[in-house]
């Protein structure tokens, strides 16, 4: 894996002078693993260093679990103690102009470069932070910002609204304290724990079952995938948009990122074995679902999981739109009383202590077809702006099964940058339409 050569400028270690009381991670946050999850953001006109170290420091002082550290009890059972041993904040030098990242000239193994890894072993060690901050400065006065966070710390949303609140700080703005209790999730699954998931979505693997699925992942990990990066122009999206206006009967509600899904489905359904169900692997918001009740800007993992069956037959046939749609209106969608029998296998699992074991279906699946989506249209990706300007691109790592990360262009003119972690033939189809 190439690598661009940096020298060490400082590191240091954050803290916030902020502790907390202890949590416990819930079921869902260890079924996301202890894996450190990496975010580059590229920013052109450069960034400053003493700003983002000073609004860094207010900012971890409404989010005191991150400068925490994990644990496990007597029982080995995983938990995050507030005791603010701090983060680190590096910042390293770049010979040279920062390279023209962007669609066409994506990261792929200069990824590695930009961040500071987190491993699952390494967790619960007193000297692992829970998050690195690289800030990588180039001779032209670009920068990257690389940082990396335990997935059982934080989800999307949370990661996102932190980065956010962290940006308005910079500029001087207050950040208000987010709410992080975990218990909440922890209790609604211990009050539904008896009560059966049977939709199949996610289901608690055995060790054989978890053995076989993570080698034929590994596998295909070390000799079938890579990830590409297409650019679909948002005159393709409008087109898309009109025809699915001219159908009517409801398919004119369709949004563009479930047309972008649909497509992506369409061009490799060819691709997969013709008698497998393609599954498209979905992840829900629970602080969306009311009836949880689970706080709007909750600081952790409050994620659900779906699928949405396909056949080889539908996928050729069906419009795009009617694809998009099914995806959103499919009968195999879960109501609140599905939710909670969700969170009561997640405790079942975690007390227990074969979280680690559960599987989700689409993940064990995607060998075959179908693939995870991670829709990230809606975060406001390149909206942090540390008052030097907005990034200019955002690089997601690849992961060792199928995915479609669907992203906002940076200009937001509508278009989509699809970030695809596909066989190579696979991706080769994608670069003869878009390049």
């Amino acid at each position: 894996m190439s690598k661009i050569p940096s020298q060490l400028v400082s590191t240091k270690v954050l803290r916030s002078g902020v502790q907390c009381e202890q949590q416990y991670l819930s079921g869902v946050d260890i079924l996301t693993s202890h894996m450190g999850i990496p975010v580059i953001q590229v920013y052109k006109h450069g960034l400053d260093v003493e700003v983002l170290e000073r609004s860094l420091v207010t900012t971890l002082a409404r989010y005191p679990l991150i400068t925490g550290r994990m644990k496990k009890d007597a029982q080995g059972l995983p938990y995050i103690i507030g005791n603010d041993a701090g983060i680190t904040f590096t910042v390293r030098r770049c010979k040279g102009p920062l390279p023209d990242y962007g669609p066409h000239h994506h990261m792929a193994d200069h990824l590695g470069s930009f961040y500071t890894p987190i491993y699952p072993w390494q967790v619960f060690k007193d000297s692992t932070a829970l998050a690195h901050v690289n800030i990588y400065q180039f001779d032209d006065g670009g920068a990257i910002l690389g940082i990396c966070m335990v997935h059982s710390l934080i989800d999307g949303q949370s990661f996102w609204q932190f980065m956010v609140d962290w940006a308005d700080a910079a500029k001087g703005k207050d950040t208000p304290a987010r709410p992080m209790d975990r218990s909440q999730i922890i209790q609604i699954g211990q009050q539904h724990i008896d009560q059966p998931f049977t939709k199949g979505y996610a289901y608690q693997a055995t060790w054989s079952q978890w053995l076989r699925t993570a080698a034929r992942l590994g596998w295909g990990h070390l000799f079938k995938l890579d990830k590409g990066v297409f650019r679909i122009p948002a005159s393709t999206v409008q087109q898309w948009k009109a025809q699915a206006q001219a159908e009517g009967q409801g398919a004119e509600g369709v949004i563009p990122s479930e047309l972008v899904t649909a497509h992506c489905l369409k061009v490799l359904s060819p691709l997969w074995a013709p008698d497998k169900v393609r599954y498209l692997g979905m992840v829900i918001d629970l602080r969306y679902k009311r009836s949880l009740r689970i706080p709007r800007y909750f600081f952790g993992n409050a994620l659900g999981h779906r699928d949405v069956p396909y056949t080889a037959q539908e996928l050729a046939q069906d419009s795009l739109a009617t694809i998009g749609l099914k995806s959103r209106t499919s009968p195999e969608g879960l109501d609140t009383q599905d939710l909670q029998a969700y969170l009561g296998m997640m405790e079942r699992a975690r007390q227990a202590k074969k979280a680690s074991l559960l599987m989700m279906r689409s993940v064990a699946s995607s060998p075959d077809g179908g693939f995870v989506l991670n829709n990230c249209s809606h975060f406001p990706i390149y909206d942090i702006d540390f008052g030097t300007g907005k990034p200019t691109w955002h690089d997601p790592i690849r992961v060792v099964f199928r995915m479609l990360m669907v992203i906002g262009t940076p200009e937001g003119d509508g278009g989509f940058d699809i970030h695809l972690t596909g066989t190579r033939a696979e991706l080769a189809v994608f670069k003869k339409l878009y390049g």
